[in-house]
């Protein structure tokens, strides 16, 4: 079903970039990491197969929101870090690839007048995560070190929120990627704008973070 192979296409860069800073602190080892993504994906397009052959395509992002706690409580189990740690930089990876499936799916309505979760689209959703993988890694990379380095529990337990909050509104106006959204330029427009955001605000929080690290390293 080009939906399943769409969900392999857009998913699968995601589940695998967001471990690859953390290699290093993982819990288990890059096996069991390997196998926990591995059955995340199976089960996600499995569900994905079993609301197409029920004749509810409009299901599709709920089995993708479903999927977000499980996918979450893996990335908690595999990397020994703070629940507050992960969801920040998760958070970064997630509006990164809601960027790229709304910008896929411009491109494809565009230029191949095909729908959203196509295989057209699938293909120029892994086409673009291809392209823009390094650029993105040593982003996430440089976040995560940050991440890593600062120790404030309390202030984790809630900083993630402010992309959150972001990621969620735009998700929630666009990411059903409806035929008649997806068309347009303000579609395309917003979607790129909150990666932009997004990209802001960890930029300035991570710098703010590290210079109040600095301060108190010298102050001691």
């Amino acid at each position: 079903m080009e939906t399943v192979f769409y969900t392999f296409c857009a998913y699968l860069p995601i589940h695998l970039l967001v471990y690859l800073p953390f290699l290093d602190i993982l819990r288990f080892g890059k096996r069991w990491m390997a196998l926990t993504v591995a059955v995340n994906m199976a089960i996600h397009m499995l569900g994905v197969a079993w609301v197409i052959s029920m004749g509810r395509p409009d299901l599709v992002m709920v089995v993708g929101l479903v999927m977000v706690p499980i996918s979450l409580g893996l990335y908690f189990l595999n990397i020994q870090l703070s629940p507050g740690k992960l969801l920040f930089t998760y958070m970064l990876l997630v509006t990164y690839q809601n960027t790229a499936m709304g910008v896929a799916a411009f491109l494809s309505a565009r230029l191949f007048h095909a729908s959203a979760r196509s295989l057209e689209c699938g293909l120029i959703c892994l086409g673009l995560f291809i392209l823009a993988w390094r650029p993105m890694y040593r982003l996430f990379r440089y976040a995560a070190e940050q991440v890593y380095r600062i120790n404030a529990p309390k202030l984790w337990r809630l900083i993630w929120l402010l992309p959150a909050i972001m990621s969620g509104i735009v998700t929630i106006l666009t990411g059903g990627l409806q035929e008649e959204l997806v068309h347009s330029w303000n579609f395309l427009f917003a979607t790129t704008s909150l990666l932009l955001c997004v990209v802001v605000i960890y930029w300035v929080l991570v710098q703010s973070l590290e210079g109040i690290r600095e301060q108190a390293v010298l102050q001691e």
